[in-house]
């Protein structure tokens, strides 16, 4: 068997894409008319479920339209922990309260999501609920953003217009007759090194294949980040009499004497060489074993996230 379990989670993205625009008719069905009527007369089987209040094992039915396992399930408000064959499926409810709660606390992770759940069913703590509840709503959020997608279409609303719109509406929506402001937009701007990426050549085993992309319209990816790439080099760089431009800081350069005049020392105290935080930007670089060093992000006066990206082998440009 040459089959090696690198490229499971790429192998599973792939089954969930090969039904999800039936698993979003099946789901808009759901949402329109409700659960299906029941045939007695069809062979039912049975399958674990999980909602809100309870665990338990529940019947479904077959519907004889019905090409996966899963379209049966959504017809009846669930969604299996897999694609192809699910011993285990989430009420969407399950789902939707999650979407929400992390919406407003993004500090709730899904291990602990799953763990407030076996408490409400009283049941001993099952760690690997966590990694089925991983892959169900991994699934939901792809079915919420292609419905997103289809009401877009139908309201002639396009890529374009929902970014200058939906991410601040105070900030980006103009009203007609609206008086100009001096500066329209007020944008912060920072990175974090907290979520680094360690480079595949330094670590051991081999990467799992993914090749998703960010749902987010917020989100921009790598490509479109490479086309400012070499902006900063080509900067054009200050004359050199001007003192002020230099690229160390001047409390790096000079100390005062007890008159408060500005001397250049001999030497530079030892904190200032080793203390590498203090030292200019010019001599601030990433250790090469991080393939992303963190993350850089822009966000409104509201605190609104405007854009977002990944810092790939680089700092703060």
């Amino acid at each position: 068997d040459s089959r090696t379990r690198s490229d499971r989670v790429l192998r599973q993205v792939e089954a969930w894409q090969t039904q999800l625009h039936v698993l979003v008719d099946a789901y808009l069905q759901w949402r329109h008319s409700g659960v299906p009527q029941r045939d007695n007369t069809s062979p039912s089987w049975s399958m674990h479920t999980v909602t809100m209040s309870e665990s338990r094992s529940e019947s479904f039915i077959h519907a004889s339209d019905a090409k996966y396992i899963n379209e049966t399930l959504v017809r009846n408000g669930y969604l299996g922990a897999s694609p192809d064959q699910p011993t285990l499926a989430f009420n969407f409810n399950v789902c939707e309260v999650y979407r929400q709660l992390h919406r407003v606390c993004p500090h709730l992770g899904i291990d602990g999501f799953t763990r407030a759940l076996n408490h409400l069913h009283k049941i001993p703590r099952q760690s690997h609920l966590a990694d089925q509840f991983r892959c169900a709503y991994d699934c939901y959020l792809e079915m919420m953003y292609d419905i997103d997608c289809h009401v877009n279409m139908m309201i002639g609303r396009s890529l374009s217009t929902s970014l200058k719109t939906t991410l601040c509406p105070p900030c980006l929506h103009v009203t007609k007759q609206e008086p100009s402001l001096t500066y329209s937009v007020l944008v912060a701007m920072d990175g974090n090194n907290s979520l680094k990426l360690v480079d595949s050549m330094f670590r051991g085993g081999s990467p799992r294949k993914d090749e998703r992309d960010a749902l987010s319209l917020r989100w921009i990816n790598p490509d479109e980040v490479d086309r400012f790439k070499d902006d900063v080099g080509r900067k054009p760089h200050p004359s050199g009499n001007n003192s002020n431009n230099n690229a160390d800081p001047d409390w790096l350069r000079h100390v005062e004497d007890n008159t408060g005049a500005s001397v250049v020392p001999d030497r530079l105290p030892v904190c200032i060489e080793c203390w590498k935080n203090a030292g200019p930007e010019s001599r601030k670089k990433m250790l090469a074993l991080f393939l992303v060093s963190g993350i850089f992000l822009a966000v409104c006066r509201h605190g609104h996230v405007l854009a977002i990206c990944d810092m790939i082998r680089s700092g703060e440009l």
